[in-house]
């Protein structure tokens, strides 16, 4: 049950690192905005771009490293959804949709 909690957290994690951090007069607009100019939109969105996938990448390699000695992947695969799931309950809760 833990692991699902956790899952919560990464998704708050994602969603203020890309969405709140990257909005003008904040800590990451700047590494947002050149990133946005020279990274083609299949790397830039992962990395920063967009919330889903940011938090969807932070799931999926913090399940793999975290969650390997009792390794499954239906659970993996419910994990990165819970995270996915619960930054669009944020978004539509603080009214930005993706």
């Amino acid at each position: 049950m833990t692991i699902y909690i956790e899952s919560v957290y990464i998704a708050l994690i994602a969603w203020v690192y890309s969405v709140i951090l990257t909005e003008p007069d904040m800590l990451l607009n700047r590494v947002y905005v050149s990133l946005e100019k020279y990274l083609p939109g299949w790397l830039f969105n992962p990395l920063i771009g967009c919330v889903y996938c940011v938090g969807g990448q932070m799931a999926l390699w913090y399940g793999i490293y975290f969650l390997w000695s009792d390794y499954n992947v239906i659970n993996h695969i419910l994990f990165i959804s819970i995270t996915i799931f619960t930054i669009e309950i944020i978004n539509r809760v603080n009214g930005k949709f993706n």
